[in-house]
């Protein structure tokens, strides 16, 4: 059967998707929003066993992976990538996740050599690639650090930016409007404020200061005359310019309270008749007509999804004059139920945990949750931090960053609801344009829905009779195949694949021609790392007490406890090389931290790095060459023109001739390899990543009085050779899998006394997939460790039917 490209794969889902517009809808208010729903944006979310880690500790974490616009489990992407960075954008390490059933669940391990700071993780899938990086998931951590207990800030105002957003869009002449304000420090965190607002004559008219996390609310009555601007009394030099006023528009201001939302249309329309929009995340969810003599009316929100409502209000060919953001909050509350079987626990005990889950209504609520429960005196809650709930319903929505986007919804109390509503008036919605209803922007779909994983290469050097002969791709130690034809400028792809990670494929292709062939795998695209979340924010709230009782328990440092072990000596090499000296070592913790694994992927690349870069004067000549002729081989005046066999350096010897230092020697794993066609053979054959150390030595010759190299090469346990390429129309590439699943482990104990070995758990129990059945409940078990003093019990999760819930408590 003939396989489809990932380009012609893209083209196809997207043109089979069921909700396109047809030609009557396109220039209709209901088409643009079809339009928007059967692009099927994704949206993903994880959640990790902990708010902060130490080096050496296992990052462990469920993906959620859902539509975007329902948040029901309905996507077709079955691969997400996981990232971990330091803050400076540096990449730590990337996992591609497969889905299993639901879930998308593995861990990173922190190297124990991580420095203490701040950290980020990011996560995405291929298909939210086309819609804009701000929209992938990303999440801030510690590492080794005991946090500030101070929150607050102190405010240099030359070091800030004071941002300004007219509710509506517009600041108006002539109309008391409401302004609201979000104060930045440099870095993007919030800032505290307190100064007035002032004329252009500088006198005082009204006293600005921040309510929550850098944001306040001003009312103004200005005039397009005005030149308005907010300073502070110690440094009125430092202005801040509000927008000028206009003397035509109009905006729209809102009013939400207990599911009744009244609005009003302020300054002139200058139309008869006008429309207000409401959607939920691109879903239309209202379309009323209304007069430009009827400019005030009342919405009933009780029915509306949870979450992000954009308003806009149009003209009845759908050009927006005014937006406005308000959040949707009903009282509709999951009930939970979390019981243990006694109040209290001793070490190395068993505990059964039941948990049920109801709606409002007491009905059953099922679905797929993540469950973690850790030591309190070591990782201290963050019930601040961005949770399932805040980034579902509005942060996963949003361009800019939040902070603290968790306080929102500990009550839902004026305060909190007032606050919400400060945030949603200086954020905007932008996950597609509309400053327009009348057509949909244009949008490049450039990435794959990945439900399959696919390989591409190019091919060089095959007779142009020849270009569209077959290829194949068999890995060679899993079930992964697939064959295609080449197209027409030399590449190809194989999709529809299922292959985890350290997978080898053999390429071959149809060919007359044995030699000039060079079959190259095209280099891995990833998207520019980037965190739009500031650092600086107050991630944990530890009591200064707990952390210090940690530490004291674990003496202030990681410890690793190892079973005994022998050292003995290294074994000599000196049976093969009676006068050699080492010129360097690497083991594979300096290989991994000098050389790309990815990119270099055979020994014989990754020794060429070595020798041609990095001792270019230390591995001297076997034989002389011409430089404008290339190399000569001891026997063949053509041997060794391949680029993949140049394991050489030069030295100049005169103005005609140069030398170039040739391995004619090689150890794998104690076996001896001589001859430069043996050498460069065996390398070809050894994948980089399976090398646990490499040596190379040198050993004087006595002809020419030069020295010739050896490389001692030891692999990793269970690691072999490659089979042997006869030409090169084979080769052998290995492409990034998807990681292999990982278990946590959690001890089971047949009594309570200790072995020896202290049980200083922080993480207790997790688990990234308890299904909560048709009647919404689960038991779980898992043992405390040798303090069980508080412990702290998050479960998150989607429903079934896309309701987002989450459960946090002490005990």
């Amino acid at each position: 059967m003939k396989r489809m490209s990932k380009s012609m794969k893209l083209l196809l889902t997207f043109c089979m998707l069921p909700l396109i517009m047809n030609a009557a809808e396109k220039q209709s208010i209901s088409g643009f929003f079809k339009f928007q729903q059967s692009l099927m944006p994704e949206k993903l979310y994880l959640s990790f066993d902990k708010p902060a880690y130490q080096a050496g500790d296992s990052l462990w974490f469920r993906g959620y992976l859902l539509n975007a616009v329902s948040h029901s489990y309905l996507v077709k992407s079955n691969f997400v990538y996981v990232e971990l960075y330091t803050k400076k954008d540096s990449l730590i390490e990337r996992k591609k996740i497969r889905r299993d059933d639901f879930a998308f669940d593995n861990n990173i391990v922190l190297p124990l050599s991580l420095d203490p700071g701040d950290y980020y993780v990011r996560a995405y899938t291929s298909w939210m690639r086309n819609f804009g990086s701000e929209y992938f998931f990303m999440h801030n951590f510690r590492v080794d650090e005991a946090p500030s207990s101070s929150s607050g800030r102190g405010v240099n105002p030359d070091k800030i930016k004071v941002e300004f957003y007219p509710e509506g869009g517009t600041l108006l002449s002539g109309v008391s409007q409401r302004v609201a304000f979000k104060v930045l420090q440099s870095d993007g965190t919030p800032a505290s404020f307190n100064g007035f607002l002032f004329n252009q004559q500088n006198e005082k008219l009204a006293q600005v200061i921040t309510t929550h996390e850098g944001m306040g609310m001003l009312t103004v009555t200005a005039k397009s005359s005005d030149a308005l601007y907010v300073a502070t009394e110690a440094n009125s030099n430092v202005r801040f310019a509000l927008p000028k006023a206009q003397d035509k528009g109009c905006s729209l201001w809102t009013n939400n309270s207990d599911g009744i939302l009244l609005y009003k249309v302020l300054g002139q329309p200058q139309t008869d008749s006008l429309i207000l929009i409401a959607h939920c995340r691109g879903k239309l969810i209202m379309q009323r007509v209304f007069a430009s003599t009827h400019l005030q009316d009342t919405i009933s929100v009780k029915k509306f999804p949870d979450g992000i409502v954009q308003l806009l209000l149009c003209k009845t060919d759908g050009s927006v004059l005014s937006k406005r953001l308000v959040f949707v909050r009903n009282e509709l509350t999951e009930q939970w139920t979390v019981t243990k079987e006694k109040p209290t626990y001793s070490p190395r005990e068993k505990v059964s945990l039941s948990v049920s889950l109801k709606d409002e209504n007491g009905r059953p609520l099922n679905g797929d949750f993540a469950v973690s429960i850790t030591d309190k005196s070591q990782v201290a809650p963050d019930d601040e931090a961005d949770n399932i709930l805040s980034d579902i319903l509005f942060t996963s929505d949003m361009k800019q960053s939040v902070s603290h986007p968790g306080w929102y919804f500990q009550k839902n109390d004026p305060i909190h609801t007032q606050a919400l509503d400060l945030l949603m008036l200086t954020s905007s919605w932008g996950r597609f344009e509309t400053d327009t209803l009348k057509q949909p922007a244009a949008i490049n779909l450039r990435y794959p829905l990945e439900e399959g994983q696919f390989l591409s290469w190019h091919v060089k050097g095959l007779p142009k009779n020849e270009q569209g002969n077959q290829i194949s791709a068999v890995s060679i130690n899993s079930n992964a195949f697939g064959s295609t034809k080449l197209k027409s400028d030399e590449s190809f792809e194989i999709d529809n694949l299922q292959f985890p990670d350290s997978t080898v494929f053999a390429l071959k292709v149809l060919s007359t021609r044995k030699r000039g062939i060079d079959i190259v795998m095209d280099d891995p695209d990833f998207p520019t790392a980037y965190n739009k979340n500031p650092f600086g924010i107050n991630l944990q709230k530890l009591d200064p007490n707990d952390y210090a009782e940690s530490m004291k328990m674990k003496k202030g440092i990681k410890v690793i406890n190892l079973k005994n072990v022998e050292v003995t000596a290294l074994k000599s090499k000196s049976q093969f090389f009676k006068t050699a000296y080492l010129v360097a070592s690497y083991d594979k913790d300096r290989l991994n931290k000098e050389f790309d694994m990815n990119i270099i992927k055979s020994a014989l690349s990754l020794v060429n790095d070595v020798i041609l870069y990095q001792y270019p004067n230390r591995f001297v000549p076997a034989y002389s060459a011409d430089p404008q002729d290339g190399l000569i081989g001891p026997d063949n005046p053509n041997y060794g023109t391949r680029d993949n066999s140049r394991i050489a350096s030069t030295e100049k010897i005169s103005d005609n001739y140069s030398y170039y230092g040739r391995l004619y020697t090689a150890v794998v794993n104690d076996q001896l390899y001589e001859g430069e066609e043996s050498v460069v053979g065996v390398l070809e054959r050894i994948d980089s990543r399976d090398i646990s150390s490499m040596e190379f030595v040198s050993r004087e010759y006595n002809t020419h009085n030069r020295a010739s190299a050896a490389v001692i090469i030891t692999l990793k346990p269970g690691a072999e050779l490659l089979p042997e390429i006869p030409d090169s129309r084979m080769t052998y590439s290995h492409p990034m899998g998807y990681a292999w699943p990982v278990w946590f482990h959690s001890p089971k104990y047949e009594t309570s006394t200790r072995n020896g070995d202290d049980d200083n758990r922080s993480t207790i129990y997790w688990n990234p997939s308890v299904q909560l059945g048709k009647e919404g409940e689960a038991t779980i078990h898992f043992y405390t460790s040798d303090h069980p003093q508080k412990y702290y019990i998050v479960i998150e999760g989607v429903t079934f039917n896309g309701r987002v819930c989450r459960y946090s408590a002490e005990w």
